[in-house]
């Protein structure tokens, strides 16, 4: 009797954080259920890896330099509106927060 045994793929995980330490411990803690293809830190660095790579899931942090992740998440989202984005922050403005979860409409 042959046994099928249906092999589930971990999702591919995209991480960008400007914090070597944050990134680090993000990756080692998301390691646990994905694969994590990259790490990067900074906006820039996350668009030029969303395109190459095409991860599953993509895990930015919403303050980095040189383009936000809010902003590079926005241009993923252009030019991939299926693309799946996490926010992750130290931040605890309102205001940041709403501008990572626009109001639908």
């Amino acid at each position: 009797m042959a046994v099928n045994k249906m092999v589930q793929e971990r999702a591919r995980v995209l991480l960008a954080d400007d914090h070597p330490a944050v990134a680090k411990e993000l990756c080692a803690l998301l390691q646990t259920e994905f694969d994590v293809i990259a790490t990067v830190g900074d906006g820039e660095a996350l668009l030029a890896a969303a395109h190459a790579l095409a991860p599953d899931v993509i895990v930015t942090d919403i303050a980095m330099p040189a383009l936000d992740g809010i902003a590079a998440a926005s241009e993923i989202l252009r030019r991939n509106p299926a693309a799946r984005i996490v926010f992750v922050t130290i931040h605890d403005e309102a205001e940041m927060v709403k501008k990572a979860w626009p109001s639908p409409g």
